[in-house]
């Protein structure tokens, strides 16, 4: 049953493949508006009910069990028909076979590699095919000469979109820059107008000041040492004012 969904799958791709060629009268540098979910196909011949990769067990020539896991297997549909990029659905990762044509001879392939589970973004190019995970990519190169060959990149390097992701933090930044200059500029220039308004105030201030002191108007100000003066001669005032009313009542000699 497999094989035959398999081989129905082929033929199919293959079919539109031709149709697709003469459509496009042989330039195959024109991306084919294809949607995603049409680019490549996805045969899993033993899935858990999850949809991860299943485990089979079996016994060997000599009695003793071992491990089988079951290859994914990714048909490329419509490569190579343009370089387009696209973003894939989720897939379990682990052991895959690849399914694809090559760009130049058209002979069908079958490539053996280990993909990490997640959701990559697949590149088109006419001599690459590449699964971006962000902070890996496996990458299927077609060299001019030999065999094809796969190209693993880890998190030491940044992809494209991280790439394109610093560069727009840097246009930000630089575009920001000017702006804080002006805006340190004018906090500066109201800083010194305020400490200038101050000194200004303070200049006029003082000669006012001593000006309405010397005038009549600055007897006006109660000072302590004129308060202690004014209570002085009040207190003399009284002290003559007693001394007359004593004499005034001492009868004079006969």
């Amino acid at each position: 049953m497999l094989r035959s969904t398999f081989t129905k799958t082929l033929a199919t791709g293959s079919f539109l493949m031709a149709m697709v060629t003469l459509a496009l009268g042989g330039d195959h540098h024109k991306a084919v508006p294809v949607p995603p979910a049409l680019e490549i196909e996805v045969l899993d011949p033993a899935a858990d009910p999850v949809g991860n990769p299943a485990v089979e067990t079996r016994l060997g020539p000599d009695g003793r069990m071992t491990i089988e896991i079951p290859k994914l297997v990714l048909v490329h549909r419509y490569y190579y028909t343009g370089d387009r990029s696209f973003q894939f659905r989720l897939i379990p990762g682990g052991p895959v076979v690849l399914v694809v044509d090559h760009p130049r001879t058209g002979e069908r392939l079958y490539v053996e590699t280990t993909l990490p589970p997640g959701a990559p973004r697949v590149n088109y190019t006419s001599e690459s095919i590449q699964y971006d995970y962000g902070n890996q990519s496996v990458t299927l190169l077609f060299p001019k000469h030999g065999s094809p060959k796969v190209a693993f990149r880890h998190s030491s390097e940044k992809s494209s979109v991280e790439r394109r992701v610093d560069r727009e933090l840097k246009l930000a930044t630089t575009n920001a820059e000017p702006k804080r200059k002006f805006g340190e500029s004018l906090r500066k220039a109201a800083t010194s107008t305020s400490k200038g308004v101050h000194s200004l105030s303070t200049v006029v201030t003082k000669p006012i000041a001593a000006a309405i002191k010397a005038t009549p108007l600055g007897n006006l100000r109660s000072t302590p040492e004129r308060d202690a003066t004014k209570a002085r001669n009040t207190l003399a005032d009284k002290a003559a004012k007693e001394a007359s009313t004593v004499n005034a009542t001492i009868p004079s000699e006969l």
